[in-house]
């Protein structure tokens, strides 16, 4: 190798350092997010079911307000996909807090809070954005310890 006297190598395994816990962060989300995504959908609809209705994405179920939003999404999107895949990550901790349904408690509830969902997403986020700092090893951490701890609740 030669000599640079205006950088070294240990500035360029930082960024490969923070490239790896990027992709990290990004392959934890690929399995976790579509594994909330499916189980939430599929409790609206039993819910849905159970009470006789013939729809699960009412206010009934879901706030007015993400009812807008994925509708806007959908329509904007032409409607290529199923309405349910415009969900924002975020919009299932608003879903789980009205459901108020001891059976996603115990599912969801990470000392006896969704707090752990705001986190997620900042971190969830992070990857698309490669202009911001990438997250920290402890973050990283923090995100394998939820997806430890949710994802076998799920199955």
């Amino acid at each position: 190798m030669f000599y640079n006297e205006h950088g070294s190598l240990e500035s360029v395994n930082e960024l490969d350092e923070g490239g790896k816990r990027r992709d990290r962060v990004y392959e934890l989300f690929k399995k976790f997010e579509p594994a909330i995504h499916t189980y939430i959908i599929e409790y609206l609809k039993k819910k849905a079911t159970e009470n006789g209705d013939s729809e699960y994405l009412t206010t009934k179920y879901v706030s007015g307000n993400i009812l807008k939003k994925l509708h806007t999404k959908w329509i904007d999107d032409r409607q290529k996909d199923p309405i349910e895949a415009y969900f924002d990550f975020i919009d299932y901790k608003e879903i789980l807090t009205n459901c108020k349904d001891l059976e996603l408690d115990k599912i969801f509830k990470i000392d006896n809070r969704f707090e752990w969902m705001d986190k997620c997403n900042e971190l969830r986020r992070d990857p698309a954005h490669t202009i911001k700092p990438p997250p920290t090893i402890e973050e990283v951490a923090y995100l394998e310890r939820v997806v430890l701890q949710i994802l076998p609740r799920l199955n």
